[in-house]
């Protein structure tokens, strides 16, 4: 019998809420939506491509921001489910109660590491399904891309991290270091600031294989930002 794990990228709409703010200001308002609109693509393409992991039930999802939204056309492909309202914590304590009694693992992603490989998602998978262990993605502000894991954490695990701060992958490993192994991934860079596109491309001109999806974005970032 296969095991049910849900994959589960949180998103926003554009027309329906402010997207890369930051990267906003610099690049403006509708350049930072074709960004996000690309970059959701690539995590699309990224998480379709494990369909055929033995033993294991993949059911991906967009947890998209706007209760509105929910049947946007951009989110087809997936299975859709409400973020909620409130903080980032509430969000993620909101999304991992729906789900936690009906898979045995749960993922959640953000839109913005693009970058990311499906031997990424794989190696999570098995750090979370066969070594019962937390899996984490560090992100170089101190944040994480991905968390995952088999246990069914309470709400207060999710609201008492402080978000968007140097400390927040810090404050995450210490609370789960009582509940379970920490499985650390490879550390990323999320896209906030033009710097960080920047970034984005010289690694995709060092990469031979990227996605159809993630050479779309590479070219556009190199038609918008530079060469």
């Amino acid at each position: 019998m296969n095991r049910n794990i849900a994959i589960v990228t949180f998103v926003k709409t554009i027309g329906y809420s402010p997207l890369k703010t930051r990267l906003a200001r610099v690049i403006g308002k509708k350049m930072a939506e074709e960004f996000y609109l690309l970059s959701c693509q690539a995590m699309e393409e990224i998480c379709s491509q494990l369909q055929n992991i033995n033993n294991y039930d993949i059911t991906r999802y967009w947890a998209v921001a706007e209760e509105k939204a929910l049947d946007a056309k951009v989110w087809k492909q997936f299975g859709k489910i409400y973020q909620g309202t409130g903080s980032l914590g509430e969000r993620l304590a909101y999304v991992h109660e729906a789900l936690r009694n009906s898979y045995e693992g749960i993922i959640f992603l953000g839109a913005d590491s693009p970058q990311i490989e499906a031997d990424d998602l794989r190696m999570a998978i098995n750090a979370i399904m066969e070594q019962k262990a937390i899996a984490v993605g560090p992100s170089i502000d101190g944040g994480f891309w991905l968390w995952g894991s088999g246990k069914k954490l309470e709400s207060h695990f999710w609201k008492n991290i402080q978000y968007s701060s140097a400390s927040t992958l810090k404050e995450l490993r210490a609370s789960l270091q009582a509940e379970a192994p920490i499985f650390s991934l490879r550390t990323l860079r999320d896209v906030d600031h033009l710097e960080d596109l920047l970034a984005l491309r010289d690694l995709f001109l060092n990469n031979e294989n990227l996605l159809p999806s993630q050479r779309n974005l590479l070219s556009w970032i190199r038609a918008n930002c530079g060469q």
